[in-house]
C-alpha cells in the first residue's frame, strides 16, 4: 500500500518575477536621462517633514474551474517624508472577498509599517520602492485567523497640484499563520495621495 505525496499547486505568481521586475525599475530610475533630484524637490514634490494621507483601492476578479472569485481592497496610508527621498509610515488595507460566488464571504484585513525610496523625475512624478511589515487577520465565516504579514510596494506617484497627487502601487504581500500556511498577494492599488 503506497501513500500519494500531496500535490502542491504553482504559485500563482513567482516571486522571481516580482524581485527582478522591482530590480528593472530600480536600475530604470537610477538612470534615466534628465534625471535630477534638485530640481524635484523644488516642484509640488513633498519636502522634509511633510506629512501624506494615501486612500488606494484594487478591484480583481478570478475565474476558475472551481468557481470564480472577486474581491475588492482599499487601503488607508499616512506617512511622513523624513527626508525627501525617505518616505516612512503606518498602512491598513481591509479586503472583502467572494462578493458575488461560493464559497461565501471572506473578509481580511493586514496593518503595519511601510518605508519607501523615492527617485524624482522632473517636478511632478517619483517612482519609489520599499518594504511592508505588519499583521494580518481573516474571517471567513469558520473563524479568525492572524498572522505576521511581510512584502514589498513599488509605485509611481504623479502630482495633480501642490495638494493632491494620484498614485499607482503595485503591492506583494506574504501572510504567514500560526499553522505555517501562507498566502500570497499580489494586487495593482489605484488611488490619491493629499499633503496634510
Amino acid at each position: 500500500m503506497s501513500s500519494a505525496a500531496p500535490q502542491v499547486s504553482p504559485l500563482p505568481r513567482s516571486r522571481w518575477r516580482l524581485t527582478l521586475g522591482g530590480a528593472c525599475l530600480t536600475l530604470a530610475a537610477c538612470t534615466a536621462p534628465g534625471f535630477d533630484p534638485e530640481r524635484g524637490r523644488q516642484g509640488p514634490l513633498p519636502g522634509e517633514d511633510e506629512a501624506l494621507l494615501g486612500l488606494s483601492a484594487a478591484y480583481t476578479h478570478r475565474e476558475s474551474e472551481v468557481n470564480d472569485r472577486e474581491s475588492a481592497d482599499f487601503a488607508v496610508e499616512a506617512t511622513a517624508h523624513i527626508a525627501a527621498e525617505h518616505e516612512v509610515g503606518l498602512w491598513a488595507l481591509g479586503r472583502y472577498a467572494n462578493l458575488a460566488s461560493d464559497p461565501g464571504p471572506r473578509r481580511e484585513a493586514w496593518a503595519g509599517l511601510l518605508y519607501r525610496y523615492h527617485w524624482f523625475f522632473g517636478e511632478h512624478t517619483s517612482v519609489f520602492v520599499g518594504p511592508a511589515l505588519g499583521w494580518s487577520l481573516s474571517n471567513n465565516g469558520d473563524g479568525a485567523e492572524d498572522g505576521f504579514v511581510y512584502g514589498a510596494q513599488l509605485g509611481l506617484r504623479q502630482w495633480l497640484s501642490s495638494t493632491v497627487a494620484f498614485t499607482v502601487i503595485p503591492t506583494y504581500l506574504v501572510s504567514d499563520d500560526a499553522d505555517g500556511d501562507g498566502t500570497e498577494d499580489l494586487l495593482v492599488r489605484f488611488g490619491l495621495v493629499f499633503r496634510l
